[in-house]
């Protein structure tokens, strides 16, 4: 955008201001997943990672920062895999076949 000949750009949230949204889907085996989204802007999906959790992760000092600046410019899409996090724990099948299924 510009403004009398200089170019303007949209403030970028300040740290610490920006909130997540947490979601819950369902998989066709009925386990709750819960993903969280923050940000606006193109999508960016960070691969859940051993033992994270979706409301820890967002408030540690190790790894708010890295989040926060993920989600300036994007919406960032996180997720609890089966059994870790805000997503069911109690599940039959931890496999990595269903980790990996679509239906």
């Amino acid at each position: 955008m510009k403004s009398n000949g200089i170019a303007c750009r949209r403030a970028k949230p300040t740290l610490g201001k920006m909130e997540q949204h947490i979601h819950f889907c369902s998989t066709s085996d009925g386990v709750r997943i819960a993903y969280a989204t923050v940000g606006e802007g193109p999508p960016v999906v960070k691969a859940a990672n051993w033992l994270n959790h979706l409301e820890f992760d967002w408030q540690s000092p190790i790894w708010r920062h890295l989040l926060e600046e993920f989600a300036r410019d994007h919406l960032l899409v996180r997720y609890d895999e089966r059994g870790n996090g805000l997503s069911d724990w109690d599940v039959e099948d931890l496999s990595f076949d269903k980790f990996a299924s679509h239906v």
